[in-house]
């Protein structure tokens, strides 16, 4: 089913457990005159390696906030530490904020100003 037949309605012969949510994402994404682009958006990144650290900098340079998922490197958790531990640094000092979610292997990064409400 192409992006006319969904405009156009056209009926799909594929069930609701089909349709991939990735697609229907990207489309939500796309501003036009009646829906304009958002000013910032939310944005999943999978930190695999320490090249990574540099697209979530660029995400929060353009005021997106990220969420950061780190399971593929879950195994390696020196490696691991040591990059969340300098992304940390990076992003206070843009004056962000960075907190993990428990009992998950995402971290919520937010550019400056934002501010995640923590509590203990």
């Amino acid at each position: 089913m192409g992006l006319l037949d969904k405009l156009l309605g056209k009926k799909s012969t594929e069930t609701k457990e089909n349709v991939n949510i990735e697609d229907i994402i990207a489309m939500e994404e796309v501003g036009d005159a009646v829906t304009p682009p958002a000013k910032f958006y939310v944005k999943k990144v999978i930190l695999r390696a320490e090249g990574d650290v540099e697209v979530v900098l660029a995400e929060l340079k353009q005021n997106n906030v990220v969420i950061l998922d780190y399971d593929p490197l879950k195994k390696q958790q020196n490696r691991l530490n040591e990059i969340l531990t300098r992304l940390e640094g990076y992003v206070r000092d843009m004056n962000g904020d960075i907190a993990a979610i428990k009992n998950s292997t995402v971290v919520i990064v937010t550019p400056a100003n934002v501010k995640i409400a923590k509590s203990k």
